[in-house]
């Protein structure tokens, strides 16, 4: 089946639209299907992909996408647009453009207060701060401070030195984020109590080229019901849990509360982008919630849009990093376990059979990513090598993290 661009779409499942008429991509190639993201009262329940003959999908269509949705279970009370501050902490490097997208829809978010953290990382020049500058003229709460020092974690742990809310929602720039995604966080963790982090659902932004379809195989979507996960009532009976954490939600759209990351000491230097690892630190600080006796609330509701990369190659290296990135966290488990040797005997394969799988689950016609099961083992086996050089990396830069931080938000406004 030949790829076909996907236009993405949102229908209230009360209130759909008598027909979609689709437009063009960005180099004008029309749109032949419709992916529409079904919501109820603002909240998605699924997504259904319809063709789009002449660029129109008519109502019948629609109403028999709807009904062939079964709506998950969960909360389904409206979420308060107001509550206590919060934090959302954006790592950056050299991505002016998708940083400036990013702020804009956090411009659009209803609740309040929240303020904006941006941690400028490894840089020297200056468009990531005249981003910020735009931003605070524009009416957004916006810190802008550079950490000279590369790594997604360290860039993460100079940020959350800064912060004092009780709440850090996590994210990064190459999202946009839905105008309730704070509402939705904020009121799982008033739900939860026992709560250290909530997740939620990783949505494409776009799908107009083969490759951005194919990411969609990276595992990003965790599905449309609100799902618990602890070491007690609430443990899935995966006998890996909570070693394979995946399921539990992604780095890109993740909230935690300050004084459980402090608990952790914040994100390991060892693991993430920019580190020998290429990833990781996400997986790490979700399982070292769990064994501490917190729990992890996957929270659909909290929608952020994810811009696919639409290069081939960066996809390729998207994959190795992924793949390395478990493989260095599951060799940092395997340390500090007793039992190291066995989790790993079991954990490596299991490992690689998702990411397999995850390979396989792309939009219709983008067809099965060749040679990404390689570099997923490739990038999986490289894990412990990666992991020891991130580790005497991490010992090198520790005392160092934070120190060299510059910028405030007086300097921008």
């Amino acid at each position: 089946m030949t790829f076909r661009p996907v236009q993405l779409v949102d229908v209230d499942v009360a209130d759909p639209p008598a027909r979609i008429a689709t437009g063009t991509t960005p180099d004008g190639h029309p749109y032949e299907r419709v992916q529409m993201l079904l919501r109820d009262r603002g909240r998605p329940v699924g997504v259904a992909v319809v063709d789009a003959p002449g660029g129109v999908v008519d109502r019948v269509e629609i109403t028999e996408a709807i009904a062939g949705i079964e709506m998950p279970s969960g909360h389904a009370t409206s979420f308060a647009d107001r509550g206590p501050l919060v934090t959302v902490l954006i790592a950056t490097r050299d991505r002016p453009d998708s940083l400036r997208r990013c702020l804009a829809s956090l411009s659009r978010l209803r609740y309040r207060p929240f303020t904006v953290l941006v941690v400028d990382n490894a840089v020297t020049g200056e468009d990531t701060q005249r981003v910020v500058r735009e931003a605070c003229r524009d009416g957004l709460d916006v810190t802008w401070v550079r950490e000279p020092l590369a790594g997604l974690s360290t860039a993460h742990n100079a940020g959350l030195g800064l912060v004092d809310t009780s709440i850090v929602a996590i994210t990064d720039d190459d999202v946009e984020v839905d105008p309730d995604w704070l509402s939705a966080l904020v009121d799982t963790f008033e739900r939860n109590p026992d709560a250290g982090a909530v997740t939620g659902l990783i949505y494409p932004a776009r799908l107009d080229t083969v490759t951005q379809a194919r990411a969609e195989g990276n595992g990003l979507g965790k599905g449309f019901s609100e799902r618990r996960f602890d070491l007690d009532r609430d443990r899935p009976s995966d006998r890996l849990f909570p070693l394979l954490v995946g399921e539990c939600g992604s780095g890109a759209n993740i909230a935690i509360r300050r004084d459980a990351l402090q608990e952790l000491g914040g994100f390991d230097l060892a693991l993430g982008a920019g580190s020998p690892s290429a990833g990781g630190d996400d997986l790490a600080v979700m399982h070292d919630l769990l064994v501490r006796g917190m729990a992890i609330v996957y929270q659909p509701a909290a929608v952020v849009r994810h811009h696919h990369p639409d290069d081939p190659r960066a996809l390729a290296r998207q994959a190795k990093g992924y793949g390395r990135g478990l493989g260095a966290y599951l060799v940092r488990c395997a340390l500090e376990d007793p039992d190291g040797a066995t989790i790993l005997r079991r954990a490596i394969p299991a490992g690689m059979a998702r990411l397999v799988s995850q390979s396989a689950r792309v939009a219709p016609g983008a067809g099965r990513r060749r040679g990404h099961s390689m570099v997923h083992l490739v990038g999986l086996l490289s894990g412990p090598w990666a992991y020891m050089a991130g580790r005497r990396r991490a010992e090198r830069i520790r005392p160092h993290v934070g120190v060299g931080l510059t910028g405030s938000a007086e300097d921008d406004r």
